[in-house]
């Protein structure tokens, strides 16, 4: 890891619909913060001089016949299913000379994580549900607090007057989406495994190849 390592997480929402994705610097910066199809994501990633890159997986597994990993070479196309972009994703960035050995950095990194297992065990507990209110406030001021570059949350509440409740309103200025969030979670611990390897695990999967987690144990 260098100062111009770039940490960039990416998370998808459906199938055919645009990867959400940020990157972030040494300091916690954020540097990008966009939305594109997997060809502009996996362009991105390879236009940066060093760059360690975590793509968030759906909380549940597909059955086995569902998965099709290495659909594509060379190539970033979407799969049927959120977990078949993100295998490919991942492939497609492994053929552009990325590795998920940790002990083999060339300064381009590929692996996979999970924003519901990340945000569990950085807050010690079970997150409010990801798509609620309560849940993105609950996820950006983990975030703040960690020292990312994100708004304080809490300042939501004071744009919100009894006027706008009567009116029906509900300014949240400030207040990222949940997909947004759960790329952020994934940035994060992308920087964790390359500033603070003692507090990440990373395990291997056969079919995404290794899959990181900020924890310091497996239960």
């Amino acid at each position: 890891m260098t100062p111009a390592t770039t940490f960039l997480g990416i998370q998808s929402v459906a199938a055919n619909r645009p990867l959400h994705y940020v990157a972030l610097d040494q300091e916690l910066n954020l540097k990008e913060q966009a939305t594109g199809d997997p060809d502009k994501v996996s362009d991105f990633a390879a236009g940066q001089a060093e760059v360690w890159v975590a793509i968030n997986l759906p909380a549940r597994r597909p059955r086995p016949s569902n998965v099709q990993p290495g659909l594509f070479s060379g190539q970033a196309k979407p799969g049927r299913s959120i977990w078949d972009q993100a295998v490919n994703l991942i492939d497609v960035l492994k053929t552009q000379g990325f590795q998920t050995n940790l002990a083999e950095d060339n300064g381009r990194v590929v692996l996979a994580t999970r924003a519901d297992g990340c945000y569990s065990a950085l807050l010690g507990r079970k997150p409010f549900p990801r798509m609620t209110l309560e849940g993105r406030l609950q996820r950006q001021l983990l975030l703040y607090k960690l020292g990312l570059d994100v708004p304080d949350p809490m300042e939501v509440f004071e744009e919100i007057t009894r006027h706008h409740l009567l009116q029906g309103e509900l300014p949240l200025n400030g207040l990222y989406t949940a997909p947004q969030l759960d790329a952020l979670s994934a940035a994060y611990t992308i920087f964790l495994a390359a500033a603070r390897p003692g507090d990440v695990r990373v395990v291997d999967d056969e079919t995404v190849g290794r899959i990181v987690l900020p924890v310091t144990t497996l239960t």
